[in-house]
C-alpha cells in the first residue's frame, strides 16, 4: 500500500493512482489508454524491422497532447481529413491503430503550422509527469519518456524525507 501511495504523490497528488500512466498539464493519460494505443501501434509496426515499445508510445501520447493544446491556444483546426493527409491510408484500416495514428498526425499538423522546434520547446515546457513504473521525464534530456524499472521502491527511496 505504501508503495502506491508514493507512486501517486510522484504523480502529482493523492487523487491519482496506479491507472494514470502520466498527466499532461493537468490532463491525464490513463494505463489503459497506454496500453490500448500500445497494442495498435504494434499491429502497424508488425513485419517492421522496428517495432514500437511503451515508452514510445506514451511519449507520443504526451507529445500528441501538448501539440493538442498548442492547437487550441493559437486558433489551429485540426481536422481528420488534416490527420489522414499526414498518414499511409493502410494504417487506417487498421481500427486497434486509430488513436495512435491521429495521435502522430497531431504532432505533424502542429509542427507542420509552428515549427518542429517551437512544438519542441512546448513539449519541454509542459508540466509532465510520468508514472514511475512506466519510465521518467526530463525534458533537459529528452521530450521522450525513458524507460522505467517497474519499481516503486526506487521512488520511495529517493523522495524528500
Amino acid at each position: 500500500m505504501a508503495g502506491v501511495l508514493s507512486g501517486a504523490a510522484v504523480l502529482g497528488g493523492c487523487a491519482q493512482t496506479g491507472a494514470v500512466a502520466a498527466t499532461v498539464d493537468g490532463t491525464r493519460i490513463s494505463t489503459s489508454d497506454v496500453d490500448q494505443t500500445f497494442a495498435g501501434a504494434q499491429e502497424v509496426s508488425l513485419g517492421s524491422s522496428q517495432q514500437v515499445t511503451k515508452d514510445q508510445v506514451l511519449s507520443i501520447m504526451i507529445q500528441a497532447t501538448v501539440a493538442d493544446q498548442v492547437a487550441r491556444q493559437r486558433g489551429i483546426t485540426i481536422t481528420d481529413a488534416d490527420r489522414d493527409k499526414q498518414l499511409n491510408p493502410a494504417v487506417l484500416d487498421i481500427a486497434d491503430a486509430h488513436d495512435f495514428a491521429y495521435d502522430v498526425a497531431d504532432i505533424q499538423v502542429v509542427s507542420g503550422a509552428i515549427g518542429e522546434s517551437a512544438l519542441a520547446k512546448a513539449v519541454a515546457a509542459a508540466d509532465v509527469r510520468v508514472n514511475p513504473r512506466l519510465g521518467s521525464w526530463d525534458p533537459k534530456q529528452s521530450v521522450n519518456v525513458v524507460p522505467g524499472v517497474a519499481s516503486l521502491s526506487q521512488v520511495a527511496q529517493n523522495r524528500p524525507q
